[in-house]
């Protein structure tokens, strides 16, 4: 299991801190609080996924931790700004086309 899988409590643990001492040290030195750290995490896995396999959003879904196709689409555009469908089939135009 990756380090940003892992909750709160249990990550700051490991690093010898408890869960509220690493959200004020992740947000004031990297400016963001872990759950907005996992959900970029979550983002790049995504964008690679949708990228670099045909897999179904669906799989690509389960894969980054999503719970469904629906929650994988809201999250990835509220961060991306648009649905994971659009994204790859932009992405993937502007590939051939070079």
């Amino acid at each position: 299991m990756g380090a940003l899988q892992l909750p709160p409590q249990q990550l700051g643990a490991t690093l010898g801190f408890t869960r509220r001492t690493l959200e004020r040290k992740l947000k004031r030195e990297v400016g963001v609080t872990p759950g907005q750290l996992v959900a970029y995490a979550r983002l790049n896995r995504a964008r690679h996924g949708l990228l670099a396999t045909t897999l179904p959003l669906t799989e690509i879904a389960l894969q980054c931790g999503y719970y469904d196709q629906a929650h994988f689409t809201h999250a990835f555009q509220s961060l991306a700004y648009e649905t994971p469908a659009a994204y790859r089939k932009r992405k993937l135009s502007q590939i051939y086309k070079a």
